[in-house]
């Protein structure tokens, strides 16, 4: 059985105060897991603080050495990370990262035996042009040729047409694309795929979360702009029960 994630991205947002408004709330469920994807400033006190479990953003394709503003696998395994985010559309668009670029901070963090949350999705003009599939493939096929996938590994699908706009996709189109994400994971991993946990991010609140989390195929969600609202994350935890 899959257990369910609620993951919360806080992006460049937070400070001491609102880290401290999430420990005092003791935001824990047995239903689901919680994992926080924070700042990489906000990490050690999120860890003395006993806030669980903890993510990276971003990693560095390198193992150490000059690279200005870059934070390492083993640094994020030090700050108690047990997973991080690679491939987030931003990260993409702002930074031009590819999937060659994204392999490589996928081994990064196999070698630090932190979990990827590895996010994929299609852009409004794709979305518009019905080319779904063709994104996903396009982002899916070089990681699962490179034999990094196991079965602690998390897709997160967000439609960028969807990220912070407002915008959510549909209950049963949030489902169609997470069925076919399952889908092209086992023409590779066919004894994996069927429990690996697909995250679904974009717009989610709690007015939408119910419906969301009764899909067959979505096991949980990466969430922006809600996560840094306590009440609001616990009420979309509560769905989730």
């Amino acid at each position: 059985m899959r257990k369910p994630i609620a993951a919360a991205n806080w992006k460049m947002n937070g400070d001491f105060s609102l880290l401290d408004d999430f420990a005092q709330a003791n935001i824990t469920s047995d239903k689901c897991e919680t994992i926080f994807a924070l700042p990489s400033v906000l990490l050690d006190r999120a860890q003395k603080l006993g806030l669980n479990a903890l993510a990276g953003q971003d990693v560095s394709a390198q193992v150490k050495g000059a690279f200005t503003g870059e934070i390492s696998a083993s640094m994020l395994k030090m700050l108690g990370c047990q997973y991080c985010i690679i491939g987030h559309s931003e990260r993409r668009q702002y930074h031009h990262e590819d999937e060659a670029l994204l392999i490589e901070k996928w081994r990064r963090l196999k070698e630090a035996e932190i979990t990827p949350i590895y996010c994929i999705g299609e852009l409004q003009a794709e979305y518009d042009a019905h080319a779904t599939q063709q994104a996903l493939e396009r982002q899916l096929r070089p990681i699962l040729e490179e034999n990094l996938v196991d079965h602690k590994t998390i897709i997160a699908y967000e439609p960028v047409w969807a990220i912070g706009t407002g915008k959510a996709a549909t209950p049963d189109y949030a489902q169609h694309v997470h069925q076919m994400i399952r889908q092209i994971v086992a023409q590779n991993y066919a004894s994996i795929a069927p429990a690996m946990r697909l995250l679904y991010g974009g717009s989610v609140k709690p007015d939408n979360a119910g419906l969301l989390i009764c899909q067959a195929d979505i096991d949980g969600f990466l969430i922006g702009g809600a996560s840094l609202d306590v009440g609001l994350f616990t009420k979309i935890i509560e769905t989730m029960k």
